[in-house]
This record gives structure tokens, C-alpha cells and sequence, in this order.
């Protein structure tokens, strides 16, 4: 089975490198694109989804705001499975101080 990694902002696909999976498990890093001027993290989001082979199933892995970016990708694709490492769902649990910034 495919996993998609999204990293954080300032990290890379080395920070999953140390991770130990099961020899079932194909690991996909996932980079940052470059965003368009302008661009809402939805459409964002909907350019990183279509990186994703949605032909079998698949599970999405995103650390911080990379858990947020998969969150958003869920509008368009389907995993089998999400799993989000130090991140939010949504903007109301993000603390004050970062909404407010």
C-alpha cells in the first residue's frame, strides 16, 4: 500500500526517513510546490492531491502544517486512512495567538 507524507513548512521528507514500516507499505514523499500568487490553500491543496495514485488504496500522513495541508485534500481525495502528527483539523483549534497573527 502507498503512503503519502506531507512534511512541515521548514522540513522535508527527511523527517520521516528514521520511521520503520512494514515491508507492505511503499512510503511517497511528497514536496512543496511552489504556491501561484494568490492561491487559497484549498487549490493549494487540490494541486498536491493530484501527485496522489488514487487507482488503489492509499493512506495520507502529514506532520504540522503539512496535517493541515492533508486535511484540505480530503476534499478531493479518499484515503483509506488519515493520520495527522502535531497538527490541527481546523482553524479553531489553532491557538489564539496564531489565529490572531
Amino acid at each position: 500500500m502507498n503512503v503519502y507524507f506531507v512534511s512541515g513548512l521548514g522540513a522535508d521528507s527527511r523527517v520521516f526517513k528514521q520511521l520503520t514500516l512494514p515491508s507492505s507499505i511503499t512510503p511517497i514523499y511528497i514536496d512543496w510546490l511552489v504556491p501561484n500568487a494568490n492561491e487559497t490553500i484549498s487549490n493549494y491543496a487540490q494541486r498536491l492531491s493530484k501527485i496522489i495514485d488514487t487507482t488503489q488504496p492509499f493512506v495520507l500522513v502529514g506532520l504540522s502544517f503539512g496535517g493541515m495541508v492533508v486535511t484540505e485534500m480530503l476534499a478531493f481525495v479518499t484515503p483509506i486512512k488519515t493520520i495527522l502528527i502535531s497538527s490541527v483539523t481546523c482553524k479553531q483549534e489553532l491557538p489564539f495567538y496564531y489565529r490572531w497573527a
